[in-house]
């Protein structure tokens, strides 16, 4: 994930505006042209704090995130005088990821909205970036020390690379490497409940995922069948992984009758 900074990755047109102290602050053209302002206190305004970003962000919900994404986006605003402190977002967002792989696809589309924020020419998209390189190159500690944050990285990372993009539309092939690499680990020599959790992302970003890059999807699927045959492996997770192996032979999509049978077997276990 090395190499993912650079100028002029905007993924859409912003303009500068800044505010004080000689501090200059991106937003995309269509958000709120005017920062969240807190009250005034003996007349000095009130700064949000890092906190209070965080809470917020924890409670950004799908079918409100355009409201929720503009409203975390002016407290940052409000907030942050450096890149550093763009940082320490990223980072806060990062960590409400792998606290709980279920806030992943929230997580990812909260920062896909905010990529294009920049303070002292240091961006959230890169910012986000960083953090995540972080958590990937710790992942070994996270296996053995908290198989939550685990599992919540790759849910992050699987969905960040499902919905963030570059400036021209792209992918971030800085996620490539990373996101087909923690697949591939959760079938290896892995306990169950890492291998059911690959198997619901592959349920939902399988195609995309082989649209993107096949030949690395077809290492994974290899990895699949693999742990298939392996005579260690339950029936119930064997279920599971030929669900899936399935699916991926027939274009990522089942019909109704097939869905229903596997359905029907795997709740027998």
């Amino acid at each position: 994930m090395a190499g993912t900074g650079g100028g002029g990755d905007m993924l859409y047109n912003t303009r500068l505006r800044g505010r004080g102290r000689g501090r200059g602050v991106r937003i995309p053209e269509d958000g709120v042209s005017s920062p969240l302002r807190r009250p005034n206190i003996n007349g000095q305004s009130v700064r949000t704090t890092l906190a209070e970003i965080t809470n917020r962000m924890k409670h950004v919900d799908m079918t409100t995130m355009d409201e929720d994404a503009t409203q975390v986006m002016n407290m940052v605003e409000n907030y942050a005088d450096t890149g550093k402190q763009l940082e320490d977002v990223a980072d806060s967002l990062c960590k409400l990821a792998l606290d709980n792989f279920i806030f992943g696809m929230e997580a990812a589309n909260l920062c896909s909205k905010m990529a294009n924020l920049e303070i002292e020419q240091v961006k959230f998209r890169y910012s986000i970036l960083k953090s995540l390189q972080a958590q990937f190159v710790n992942r070994e500690t996270l296996k053995k020390d908290n198989t939550n944050s685990w599992l919540g990285l790759v849910t992050f990372l699987v969905e960040l690379f499902s919905v963030m993009r570059t400036q021209n539309g792209e992918i971030l092939k800085a996620l490539v490497k990373p996101v087909f690499v923690c697949l591939t680990e959760l079938l290896g020599n892995s306990t169950e409940e890492e291998v059911e959790h690959c198997i619901h992302e592959l349920k939902r970003r399988g195609r995309f995922l082989q649209e993107q890059d096949g030949c690395n999807m077809d290492k994974v699927i290899l990895c699949l069948r693999e742990r298939l045959v392996d005579p260690e492996t339950s029936t119930y997770v064997r279920c599971l992984l030929l669900e899936v192996f399935e699916m991926s032979a027939k274009g990522w999509a089942l019909d109704d009758d097939t869905k229903a049978f596997y359905k029907d077997i795997i709740t027998r276990y």
